[in-house]
């Protein structure tokens, strides 16, 4: 997909209906990626060597 046809497709919206119930077990998830998430940036930025510019 070009940016163009990206923007097309952000501007439009093409609405349609979310299936909720589908959506229920990805949505009961996020609290646990969101901590893995967090997690993982801290240890990568603790792990980070200090640049003096």
């Amino acid at each position: 997909m070009t940016l163009a046809e990206f923007r097309h497709v952000v501007y439009h919206g093409y609405g349609f209906q979310l299936d909720w119930e589908r959506m229920k077990e990805g949505l009961g998830m996020i609290d646990n990626v969101h901590v893995r998430f967090a997690s993982s940036v801290t240890d990568y930025t603790t792990k980070l060597v200090p640049c003096n510019i």
